[in-house]
């Protein structure tokens, strides 16, 4: 099981929200609302973790592992959460440790990939920071994975995600998608 949540930063201020039904403003524009967030995943095992982007050009990057994360280790351990960016300090609403959009409006996928066994492509990827990667790599491993998943709201959580591998054959793999729209015009 994997749970996750986008947290939006407006105005020092945070709150989980609801990817689908939001739009993230560009830094710099004249937004009406949040132009950053954070990212929030936690999984009842203990395993390797990865998240990739595919930005709204198609380009995929590896955001985690960062040596800028968790002291650059993916390897995550059961119920611990992970929070992309990681704040320096305690204050959950820092508009400084943020992810932000920037360039095309469009829509992001974020790749959230769970697995009891490091995945050495992207390990690989990994090493170099920001280091751009195939759609092949992505691919290849969503074909490895014979996953059959159950999305669930979390009713005592508002807007937290629970994603359950219902493939009793299969259920170490974990590969959930948050698309997250963005645009730089009100």
């Amino acid at each position: 099981m994997m749970e996750w949540k986008i947290v939006a930063i407006e105005n020092k201020q945070s709150l989980a929200i609801d990817p689908s039904n939001f739009t993230f403003y560009h830094t710099g524009s004249p937004q009406k609302s949040a132009t950053g967030f954070r990212l929030e995943v936690k999984v009842n095992q203990s395993g390797y973790l990865y998240i990739v982007n595919q930005d709204a050009n198609g380009d995929y990057e590896v955001i985690f592992p960062s040596s800028l994360i968790n002291k650059g280790k993916n390897q995550v351990i059961k119920n611990q959460v992970i929070t992309i960016p990681e704040s320096s300090n305690a204050n959950i609403s820092d508009e400084t440790a943020c992810l932000h959009f920037e360039g095309e409006s469009g829509t992001d996928t974020f790749f959230l990939i769970f697995s009891r066994d490091q995945i050495e492509s992207l390990q690989a990827a990994a090493q170099v920071e920001y280091l751009p990667i195939s759609q092949a790599i992505l691919e290849k491993v969503k074909a490895s994975t014979n996953q059959k998943l159950i999305r669930k709201q979390n009713l005592k959580e508002k807007n937290l995600t629970r994603v359950i591998n219902n493939n009793r054959n299969d259920n170490s793999d974990l590969l959930e998608a948050i698309l997250i729209k963005h645009t730089d015009k009100l």
